[in-house]
């Protein structure tokens, strides 16, 4: 439990969490206590999570572990990190994006560049990298989801008009690869 009141704001607390895939809830008591504790006290948080549950908004199809961790991210002030759809779990073929960073929003300010590495790692999980400064300087505006303001019938009307270019038949690896770039840049 962490202690005191809003006079903690400059305390930062960084986490990692394993949400085991056979868990019907993935987040768990401890760590939506952990969650809560942070925004009561004022204790800006870090939190990289090897969820095991997949979302389009992270890069992977939609699964329930996935929408039961977006609404719980969607009741709370926690911004995702995540930008891109790269694998940040690959074997034996198989690849997911499973990994994801979360923080307090007074903490988004000072985090930029986040990225999957490409190179090998120690583990089936790719590194995932990020600058952290408490005075980055931007030359463009951070771009970040927030699903709670999305005006989803001007998102429907956009992605619908995108996708009226959007190819019908895909014959080879590199149709289908184009196809799914186009999606993915459209969605």
């Amino acid at each position: 439990s962490l202690g005191g009141g809003r006079e903690n704001s400059g305390y930062l607390l960084v986490a990692s969490a394993y949400l085991p895939s056979e868990e019907k809830d993935p987040l768990g008591p401890a760590l939506r206590k952990l969650v809560r504790d942070c925004e009561a006290k004022g204790v800006k948080l870090l939190l990289g999570m090897d969820c095991n549950a997949h979302h389009s908004i992270w890069g992977s199809n939609d699964n329930a572990r996935g929408e039961t961790l977006l609404d719980f991210l969607v009741t709370t002030n926690l911004s995702l990190l995540n930008r891109g759809n790269v694998a940040t779990f690959a074997v034996s073929g198989r690849d997911s994006v499973i990994d994801i960073t979360i923080c307090s929003p007074a903490l988004e300010m000072d985090l930029s560049n986040w990225k999957v590495l490409m190179e090998p790692s120690v583990s089936d999980h790719r590194t995932i990298s990020f600058c952290w400064s408490a005075n980055v300087t931007r030359s463009e505006p951070i771009m970040s989801r927030n699903p709670r303001a999305t005006d989803w019938t001007l998102y429907r009307t956009v992605l619908e008009e995108k996708l009226r270019e959007f190819p019908r038949k895909y014959g080879s690896a590199t149709e289908i690869e184009s196809a799914n770039r186009i999606l993915t840049n459209s969605i």
